[in-house]
């Protein structure tokens, strides 16, 4: 009986994360805390809000507060930046967000191979590969 050189049967083990990646996702989430925190000043700047209150807000909250202090004068004619500026804020803090709530697997394929996959508990999303 001859094997079909077709199939193979791959060997896979999962370890922990590689280093690479758990730089790769710490510094995501470093740059996410920072983005946050130059969100908090920009409140408090325009409206003395201090940060330490602001940080108690919901990322929604924090929006709508600085949405309605650049839509009034002085602040304004600088509404359009300010909106433009945090939709960019909040596309980041989404790939924040799947980082920090996902358990991420590295594996060794028996071939040789290797590669990382995350699921995110909450939505059953997969990816990686």
């Amino acid at each position: 009986m001859t094997k079909d050189p077709r199939r193979r049967r791959l060997l896979i083990v999962s370890v922990g994360v590689s280093d690479e990646a758990l730089k790769r996702i710490g510094l995501v989430m470093v740059m996410g805390a920072g983005l946050d925190h130059k969100r908090m000043t920009l409140l408090e700047r325009a409206d003395d809000v201090p940060v330490l209150m602001s940080a108690r807000f919901s990322r929604k909250h924090l929006t709508q507060e600085i949405t309605s202090v650049y839509s009034r004068p002085p602040f304004d004619r600088l509404a359009d930046r300010v909106e433009a500026w945090q939709s960019e804020v909040l596309e980041l803090l989404q790939i924040r967000d799947r980082y920090a709530h996902s358990v991420t697997y590295y594996q060794v394929r028996g071939d040789g191979s290797a590669g990382s996959f995350s699921h995110h508990p909450k939505t059953g999303a997969t990816r990686g590969g």
